[in-house]
């Protein structure tokens, strides 16, 4: 959770904290700075922390302050408290933005600091109460949340995303604010960290895509999911294998942010895996043995839903299974299908650059997973002088930098694959659209390279969903 200091005295600071207790912020904690003994029984939620103390005593102040808060909030009714309560915090910390409601005019150069001047503000809303006058964006809608601005933060999924590939169902992005300036949408403009988005909408959908703006990289399985799923056929396994598999689940989820792990294990052929599954004491790893008759394409959706799965983990025998792709397509999550090569060793992660248009769609995800994984990305692009490409190239490396991941460009005219099946290891990752589902090796005469993730079947790939 992120946290936030207020600095609050008067009125309008009551208002304030009535406003964010009865709200739904519950992704910040709020630590509220205060003289008043009366303040804190506006507290009504576990999101709001009360300190009553002098914020004009740098010691006192010293107490709660730290360099975990993001940002500084000062609601005051005096002057002089208001200004040294800043020169305090700005004193010791030099860069955390602080936001003043500004009754009387402050001057500053201070870039890091924003005020909100109170009587423009109601100067701004009376004004637009007077007959034939036009409303601006403020109070306007059903006032119930249909109209939401929000702030792009650094490590969102929704940064340097073109506005082309972010679907927009029963919600629109109606202008973008950069600078200080207006840009209305068109399809290529790009989202950068810090743009201001007004979003319309139903408030409800408003609400979740909200959450999702806010969302930080690092946390798949989410937004897919919670948990993990991992289902083995041992119907042409054997006991060695299907331990190696489990082990290799376990290492996976001790990895990435998923909550829980299930090992489905189906067929079972050797009771020496069920002793094995009946000693493990691993925590958030649950092993279920299913010895009635189970049917995948009937059976998956269901145990992807129950399970809250955001990742499912097959292997290259049940996904070379056309009905098994397909019953995995349906569920929209991603899905890992482990190759023979060992998971443990993987140090790189790859993706081809094609025609594909939904590349960019999926691009968040691969970089969260290489991201955890401590993974090399490494691009491949088989047609250099295609230019429609180079927008993709150019979003990839934001995305590095965001990630602070190294970023290698393999560029050339000859066959991706040859080259890449030279490589001793890696991830490949490639978007699950429907040719994934119907894909067979005729697919080698056709110029089409998406179709031919199945010649790369020795390596490990996650096939992440277009949704």
């Amino acid at each position: 959770m992120k946290k936030i200091l207020i600095i609050a005295d008067g009125p309008v600071a009551k208002k304030l904290l009535e406003r964010i207790e009865k709200s739904y912020p519950n992704d910040n904690v709020y630590d509220i700075v205060h003289t008043d003994p009366e303040l804190p029984r506006y507290a009504t939620g576990i999101y709001c922390r009360y300190f009553q103390l002098d914020a004009t005593s740098p010691v006192r102040l010293s107490q709660v302050m730290s360099k975990k808060h993001l940002a500084v909030y000062i609601v005051v009714q005096d002057r002089i408290d208001a200004v040294t309560a800043y020169e305090n915090i700005r004193n010791s910390y030099r860069e955390v933005p602080i936001y003043i409601l500004d009754h009387w005019g402050i001057e500053t150069e201070d870039e890091g600091l924003t005020l909100i001047d109170s009587n423009e503000f109601l100067a701004n809303k009376f004004f637009s109460q007077l007959p034939d006058i036009p409303v601006f964006a403020q109070q306007v809608g059903l006032g119930i949340g249909d109209i939401t601005e929000v702030i792009v933060p650094f490590g969102s999924t929704y940064a340097y995303r073109h506005l082309s590939n972010i679907e927009q169902k029963s919600w629109k992005i109606g202008a973008v604010y950069r600078n200080g300036q207006l840009i209305l949408p068109k399809p290529s403009l790009m989202i950068r960290p810090n743009d201001v988005l007004l979003l319309i909408g139903q408030p409800s959908i408003l609400k979740d895509v909200y959450k999702a703006i806010k969302v930080e990289h690092g946390q798949f399985p989410a937004p897919y999911g919670k948990n993990i799923l991992h289902v083995i056929d041992m119907d042409e396994m054997t006991y060695e294998s299907t331990l190696k598999e489990m082990e290799t689940t376990i290492h996976l989820s001790s990895l990435l942010k998923n909550k829980f792990t299930f090992i489905k294990i189906i067929n079972p052929n050797d009771f020496a895996i069920v002793e094995y599954a009946r000693s493990l004491e691993v925590p958030g790893v649950q092993v279920d043995i299913v010895y009635d008759d189970y049917r995948f394409t009937e059976s998956i959706g269901k145990d992807v839903k129950q399970s809250n799965a955001g990742l499912v983990i097959v292997n290259k025998g049940l996904f070379r299974k056309k009905k098994v792709r397909r019953a995995l397509y349906k569920t929209k999550k991603p899905v890992l299908k482990l190759g023979v090569k060992p998971i443990t060793d993987i140090a790189q992660s790859a993706i081809l650059l094609s025609e594909n248009k939904n590349l960019e769609t999926i691009s968040s995800a691969v970089f969260d997973i290489s991201s955890q994984l401590s993974l090399v990305m490494n691009l491949y692009n088989i047609d250099p002088e295609e230019k429609e490409k180079s927008h993709i190239i150019e979003h990839f490396e934001n995305l590095a930098e965001i990630y602070a991941k190294d970023l290698e460009l393999h560029q050339s005219t000859n066959n991706p694959l040859r080259q890449m099946q030279y490589e001793e290891n890696f991830l490949q990752f490639v978007p699950f659209e429907e040719y994934v589902v119907n894909a067979s090796f005729l697919d080698i005469f056709f110029p089409n390279i998406d179709k031919l993730y199945h010649f790369l079947d020795e390596y490990n790939q996650i096939f992440i969903p277009v949704l």
